[in-house]
């Protein structure tokens, strides 16, 4: 659960940064783009958003799960060894499941169905309502109107025209059955020319399908702002885009007519402000929208529509690539940081199940078995048999202050019993074994020459292994 949740603060933050990146570029696209270029090119974003839980999927999984890695040894045997890469929390702790991780999904989940499918199945809803109470336009002029405008503008594929009592603006409907919705009064042929040609420019532009994709890009992402930042710069683009398409070549009274026609209209209220329709998704675009109909179209230059257009292309698997290394490397830290502290505290536990004995007295020399090399920041590995008061002892070893020796030993049996300790500046330290083992940490405080011995306290032979790490 608690990968799934990185994965997609990886993906809100690619798409945070796609989006910052279409900010700051905004004015300068504009510059280079007419509106109907910008609205091609923010579709083009629009499906790489789609595609970014799979880009971030797959990148977390290229730097999270471990490489394995064959090593032929002399005798032809194949040993396999896993490079571990990135930690993360759920594989590298115990709380990947988490009731916090339960808890966020299940109000993200709470969130997708009261922005995304309340909405869709009110529209739905109000959708076959309006289907009931409308019907197909058998005005002949109408539709040989719309007919010869759809071959003008090149939609391919039907569209059914529809009239009805109960809307107020038109708009498009549909991704199979495309049909456009227009409001039942007595139209001046010119308007109902444009309001048919906007409509009909949406349908050849798949524009209705397009903002499908980003309602439920929104409905999914519901927790971020920016998307629905995007989400609104589209629709008002998208909007303009046709308008331009609609006007162009046209003169500056057929553009007058147009904008009375856009403020006449936008007076009215639309109930399915979603939909594809005349006066766009927010009336403060309109204002905007008419400015951008006034101006004077530039031509736009080849060469830097080429470039601004790699860039932007460029920076988005860029900014996806460092959303995802940037939440890989934070989760690694906290896991490493959670797996140390349970460390610890595990050590904690095991050290205080042993007493330390303390001798400042001298003792009698030792009967020395065996011998072992150790340095500095090392680790050696104990093997030895021992009779009764028979010990094992390392080289002397010079240690630092706020060092640590660490012995791990284990006896063949439960019963056989040991000590392990350390001398050094006047002082003998030992703790004695449970259970046959010896798991222990000694914390050197100050600096100086140390002996780490291993003393039999059984009255039988033991065999004892184990490690000695210096650090």
């Amino acid at each position: 659960m608690s990968d799934l949740f990185s994965i997609i603060i990886a993906i809100s933050l690619t798409i945070n940064l796609s989006v910052i990146i279409l900010v700051l570029s905004r004015k300068r696209l504009e510059r280079y783009f007419d509106m109907r270029q910008l609205s091609c090119r923010l579709k083009q974003i629009i499906l790489y958003l789609l595609s970014v839980p799979v880009i971030t999927t797959c990148l977390t999984y290229i730097m999270v799960v471990p490489k394995p890695l064959s090593i032929v040894q002399g005798n032809s045997e194949e040993l396999r060894l896993y490079l571990v890469k990135n930690q993360t929390i759920g594989r590298a702790t115990q709380y990947g499941n988490s009731i916090v991780f339960v808890i966020i999904a299940a109000v993200w989940f709470a969130g997708f169905l009261f922005f995304g499918v309340r909405y869709w199945y009110r529209s739905s809803h109000l959708l076959r309502k309006l289907e009931i109470y409308s019907k197909n336009q058998e005005n002949c002029d109408l539709v040989e109107l719309m007919e010869q405008l759809r071959e003008e503008i090149g939609v391919k594929f039907p569209v059914e025209l529809v009239i009805s009592e109960v809307i107020e603006v038109p708009f498009v409907q549909g991704l199979r059955r495309i049909k456009i919705f227009v409001p039942k009064r007595e139209w001046n042929p010119t308007n109902i020319r444009m309001i048919l040609g906007h409509e009909l420019t949406h349908c050849k532009n798949n524009d209705y399908f397009y903002r499908r994709l980003i309602f439920w890009l929104c409905a999914i992402y519901w927790f971020n702002p920016f998307l629905s930042f995007f989400a609104d710069y589209f629709i008002e683009v998208n909007e303009m885009a046709c308008d331009e398409t609609l006007l162009l070549n046209k003169d500056e009274k057929e553009k007058k007519r147009y904008i009375m026609l856009l403020a006449e209209t936008a007076l009215e209220t639309s109930f399915l402000a979603n939909e594809v329709s005349l006066t766009g998704y927010r009336e403060s675009s309109i204002e905007r929208r008419i400015y951008n109909i006034m101006k004077d179209q530039k031509r736009v230059r080849s060469i830097p529509c080429v470039l601004l257009s790699a860039i932007v292309i460029a920076a988005c698997p860029l900014s996806a690539l460092a959303a995802t290394s940037g939440t890989v490397r934070v989760q690694d830290r906290i896991a490493r940081e959670i797996r140390d502290l349970n460390t610890y505290e595990e050590e904690q536990t095991v050290e205080e199940s042993y007493v330390e004995e303390v001798e400042t007295q001298s003792r009698e020399a030792r009967k020395v078995v065996k011998r072992i090399h150790i340095t500095p920041r090392a680790a050696a590995t104990v093997v030895c048999d021992l009779d009764y008061k028979d010990s094992m002892v390392a080289d002397t070893v010079e240690m630092p202050a706020s060092s640590t020796i660490r012995i791990i030993l284990e006896a063949d049996n439960t019963s056989d019993h040991f000590k392990a300790g350390i001398e050094g500046e006047g002082t003998t330290r030992s703790v004695s074994s449970k259970n046959g083992s010896i798991d222990y940490k000694f914390h050197i405080s100050k600096a100086g020459s140390y002996d780490i011995f291993i003393e039999s306290t059984s009255s039988n032979t033991i065999h004892v292994e184990g490690s000695i790490i210096t650090r």
